[in-house]
């Protein structure tokens, strides 16, 4: 198989298992919200931003290192034996991760008392600290199979992580709800460790069939340094990026109440935007997190055997194929977002905010794709300086703008952080690879063609059918019926040819 076509199959393999887990996620989430309610989840959330950055300085460039390593590893000799580099890369994962999770284990009363400021949070801090060493060695192992392009290995150990992650969950949420929502954020939390536990011990036994880990090479050991220089500026702006994001979220519940709202009105409003509108709006994202994670062995093979030529052609690709889809993606919430909130959710809490923030979709898709070819072209540290300087921003307008005019202020700051984000990363994109900047005919046909395919739906359901968006079906048939308007519209006004869309 080419590379190419191995790129392609491997895009849609993880497409496929991504899908099939947000779909997953985001039916347990509405399972979940139903039963806890948006204060329950608004409270979980909570514990999860500061769990977040502790999983990021658990982890700490895990993946990207293991990829990374073993790809230049490859690239220089399709021989070399990935033994000693994937024992390195597990003993920093384990390392590193296990003195983290020592101090989330004893800061957990200091967090939840002064910084969540609900001592609620306490157990369930305590328990995931537990799950962190186990999360960092899949993340080693998870890079190890993007590297190798056995991305199936990952796809099986997540759905096999999320079906006993979810069993589990409802096994501990019928018995300890009735104790309340510190319980029942509890039980969720068992549930999350156990199918920690089960994907690591599954991708272990994954990793120990590998061809590469079995063969007998020439065992020379890979200088530490190595790794520390590919995952050091990864790593570092993670965490500093962490600190920050989990400082915004924690601010935000704060600035609504500053701004007016009792502390339940301000978990709710935090939990529509945070736990029920953003993983909406990231729910087809799956397609571009997929490819952005497979792009970065890609350009790193190519950026190590110097294809200057192909990495051009490659940039524009993908940047024409994101934008493609993040226009799509963004032009069926704003149409469709009281219908998909009705449908998910059973209200249309959600509704005004997919609107809200349906513009930034193709931006926020769009710099997904370009976040992986920076990583594959070595320019982890450019991208390390936006995130942390996005982040301070953020910081700084949450901290301003929440107690003076509340959710305006926070729309405001997810646009001006994904805008800042990617302006400066797409233009150290274009700048290292010299690929031809977007035109303004790319960017503005397909706005038209989605907003015909959007039109045709709606006007049946306003004229013909009255309800056919109000059901799981029709608002089903009424998405498949503008994609196939919006794949037609594409080939009619050139945006793509025929052989690309037939590969599409």
């Amino acid at each position: 198989m080419t590379n190419s076509r191995k790129l392609i199959f491997n895009t849609a393999l993880l497409t496929a298992a991504a899908f099939i887990m947000r779909t997953v996620d985001v039916s347990f989430n509405v399972f979940i919200t139903n039963r806890i309610g948006a204060a329950g989840i608004g409270l979980f959330q909570l514990t999860l931003t500061v769990y977040a950055m502790a999983v990021t300085f658990g982890c700490a460039g895990v993946r990207f290192g293991a990829t990374r390593l073993n790809v230049d590893l490859l690239s220089r000799n399709p021989q070399a034996s990935l033994r000693r580099p994937m024992l390195m890369c597990l003993g920093w994962a384990l390392g590193v991760s296990t003195v983290i999770a020592i101090v989330l284990y004893t800061a957990a009363p200091t967090i939840a008392e002064h910084w969540l400021h609900d001592i609620r949070t306490l157990p369930s801090l305590r328990t995931l600290a537990f799950g962190l060493p186990m999360v960092s060695l899949t993340a080693a192992m998870t890079g190890y199979f993007t590297a190798v392009r056995t991305v199936y290995k990952s796809a099986l150990a997540q759905g096999f992580e999320q079906l006993v992650k979810i069993s589990f969950v409802v096994f501990f949420l019928q018995r300890m709800l009735p104790q309340g929502l510190e319980y029942a954020a509890l039980g969720i939390v068992y549930g999350m460790v156990i199918g920690q536990a089960a994907v690591m011990l599954l991708s272990f036994l994954l990793l120990r069939q590998s061809r590469y880990i079995k063969r007998k090479g020439d065992g020379s050991p890979v200088p530490f340094r190595h790794l520390l220089r590919i995952a050091g500026p990864e790593a570092a702006g993670a965490c500093a990026r962490s600190v920050l994001l989990t400082t915004e979220h924690l601010l935000i519940p704060r600035g609504f109440e500053a701004s007016g709202r009792s502390n339940e009105e301000a978990m709710r409003i935090y939990g529509v935007v945070q736990g029920m509108t953003l993983p909406v709006l990231l729910y087809p994202s799956a397609v571009l997190s997929s490819l952005s994670s497979l792009l970065v062995p890609e350009f790193s093979q190519l950026r190590v055997q110097r294809q200057q030529e192909k990495i051009n052609e490659s940039v524009t690709k993908v940047l024409k194929l994101a934008l493609m889809y993040g226009v799509f993606a963004g032009g069926m919430f704003y149409a469709f977002a009281y219908p998909l909130s009705h449908v998910i959710y059973g209200n249309h809490d959600a509704a005004k905010y997919l609107q809200l923030l349906a513009p930034l979709v193709p931006i926020m898709y769009l710099d997904m794709s370009v976040d992986g070819m920076l990583k594959g072209l070595d320019q982890q540290k450019a991208s390390m300086m936006y995130n942390i300087i996005d982040s301070a921003i953020c910081v700084a307008l949450v901290y301003i703008l929440l107690p003076r005019i509340a959710i305006k202020g926070y729309i405001i700051v997810l646009f001006v952080s994904e805008l800042y984000n990617f302006f400066f990363s797409i233009r150290r994109l274009l700048k290292v690879t010299q690929a031809p900047r977007p035109t303004l005919a790319q960017v503005i046909n397909p706005i038209l063609c989605v907003a015909c395919a959007a039109v045709v739906p709606i006007g049946i359901s306003r004229f013909i059918f009255p309800l056919m968006l109000t059901s799981v079906p029709g608002l089903v048939f009424a998405i498949l019926l503008s994609i196939g308007i919006y794949l037609g519209t594409l080939r009619a006004t050139g945006c793509v040819r025929s052989f690309s869309l037939r590969r599409l």
